[in-house]
Formats: structure tokens, sequence, C-alpha cells
């Protein structure tokens, strides 16, 4: 290794140190990324902090055609990928100019397709988010018991999109609906269901 490194020019040797370099650095991002960190935030190519969970569906001035070109991520994907290119290309051709342009074309061209990756990948993920909107018309267990004619609040457990939750619930019925109880859910009202009895 240290005599091929030793036999090129002195520019590329310069590649090689940077393409070693962010190849390293991408390759720490992505052990990062698998064990979850560095995956809901990313630096803006402008510097800010940005915590958006999606940051590679925002629209920001460093979008081209909607992929986020500028970020921390994609510099060293550039580095990384250019330089190795540039480094194979003068070893087969000999030829600075055009070892120097294909690393250029390659490093970005790889920077769009990684970008395009993320965007789709980041698509994928689901928010998380519960629509309580999707609690009406299921059927519920009252978990704390809920007063009549609106007197105050209990709680009813409910299947919504896959997930049990637990969910405030006031009743428009005229006796109080005990622990135990099975409702139907008529109604949402901003942070709390209105149920009946089924």
């Amino acid at each position: 290794m240290l005599e091929w490194y030793n036999a090129m020019e002195p520019f590329f040797q310069g590649v090689a140190v940077v393409a070693i370099c962010a190849t390293l650095i991408m390759l720490i991002q992505l052990i990062m990324l698998i064990i979850g960190f560095g995956s809901d935030h990313d630096f803006d190519g402008d510097g800010d902090f940005d915590s958006d969970g999606d940051i590679y569906n925002d629209g920001t001035f460093a979008d081209v055609f909607g992929l986020k070109i500028l970020s921390i991520r994609n510099f060293f994907i550039f580095l990384a990928m250019g330089g190795w290119s540039m480094i194979i290309i003068y070893e087969l051709s000999e030829n600075y100019p055009i070892a120097i342009i294909f690393g250029i074309i390659v490093g970005l061209i790889m920077v769009v397709l990684c970008s395009y990756a993320m965007k789709k990948a980041m698509q994928l993920q689901d928010s998380g988010n519960i629509d309580i909107a999707n609690s009406i018309g299921k059927i519920g267990t009252v978990y704390l018991k809920i007063p009549g004619k609106r007197a105050g609040m209990g709680k009813v457990n409910v299947l919504i999109q896959e997930r049990f939750v637990e969910l405030d619930a006031m009743s428009e019925d005229e006796e109080d609906i005990p622990t135990g109880s099975e409702v139907l859910i008529v109604s949402q009202n901003n942070d709390y269901v209105v149920v009946k009895k089924n």
C-alpha cells in the first residue's frame, strides 16, 4: 500500500489522503446512522442545524429538483467518490485533466444519486403520529370511568392504526359508563373522543 502511495504524483497523493479520510468519515456516519445517531439531524448547507425529521424532503435554498444537495454527508460523498475516481482514472490514463474532470463528474453524480436514495428512504418512514379521527366508529373499552352528560373526562382503550392506545373520552349518555364497559366512539374533538355505551 505504501509503495502504491509513494509511486503516485504529489497531487494525487493529496487526493488519496482526502479520499481515505472522507471514506472513513462516511463509514463512521453510516455506522452512526445504523445504530440510531444522526438519523434525525443534519447540517444545512448554510451551517444552520436542522432538526426536522424529514431533512431530505424539506425545501431549502440548497435543493436541486427537490433533492437536498448541500449537506455534510454529501460533501464527504463527493470527496470520497470523486477522489477515488480521480485516482483510478489517472492510474489508467495518466492524464491529469481527464482524471480531474472525470472525478468531479463522478462525485457530482454520486451526490445526486445518494440524495435521491435518502429522499426516497425518508419518504418510507412513518411519523408514528396517531390521528384520533381514525377512531370514529371503533369499539373501545373503558379504562377509567366516563361521567355522563359530558360532566367530566374518562379514558378509553381502542385499537387505532394497528396500535392499542388510550384516549381521553367524554360521554353524552345520561348515566356514567363504568370501567370495563364497551363503548362506540361517535366523534372526536381536538384531543378527546366522544363515546356512547355499546
